[in-house]
């Protein structure tokens, strides 16, 4: 197998520091099982909480007396992005695919890193849960861009930055 070179690799001391840190925020974060409405005319697409997603279906059963509404879900699916409520806004549980692992790394590129926020260390949790630390062929961008942001990361701590766009 091809030995896969990362410009800037992590120690395993960094690596240490950065799951715990991750740890911490999935075991602090409430996210809650996602659910979709299916049922006619109706956009199976989007994520609700459970009861966001009974509201919208009484919600739907005031505009359109005919038809049927039921909701699915409750379970963990695979998603290319982290989902959120599309009413209420709440975390919801969904496992990462390579592309919304791939999606986590460049939202905190642009967008920066809560090192105290729960939400924020989850979701790593979740990228690192999908990809682990360890490259394979064909991803090294990906890795490479992993762990860059974990430097920054390490960096903002050893700082004492809270918040920075990376």
């Amino acid at each position: 197998m091809k030995q896969i070179e990362i410009k800037y690799p992590l120690s395993k001391d960094d690596i240490e520091k950065l799951n715990a840190l991750f740890d911490a925020g999935k075991a602090q974060s409430d996210e809650l099982p996602e659910y979709w409405i299916s049922g006619e005319d109706y956009n199976e697409g989007e994520s609700y909480c459970y009861s966001c997603a009974e509201k919208k279906i009484k919600e739907l059963k005031k505009k359109k007396r005919r038809g049927e509404w039921i909701i699915s879900g409750g379970y963990r699916i695979d998603s290319d992005s982290t989902p959120f409520c599309e009413t209420c806004g709440c975390l919801l549980d969904a496992c990462l695919t390579d592309e919304g692992a791939e999606e986590e790394i460049d939202h905190f590129t642009t967008y920066g890193f809560d090192q105290m926020s729960a939400d924020d260390c989850r979701a790593m949790w979740e990228v690192i849960n999908v990809l682990s630390w360890e490259p394979y062929e064909g991803e090294e961008n990906t890795y490479n861009d992993l762990h860059l942001l974990g430097h920054r990361i390490l960096s903002m701590i050893e700082m004492g930055v809270r918040w920075a766009q990376l």
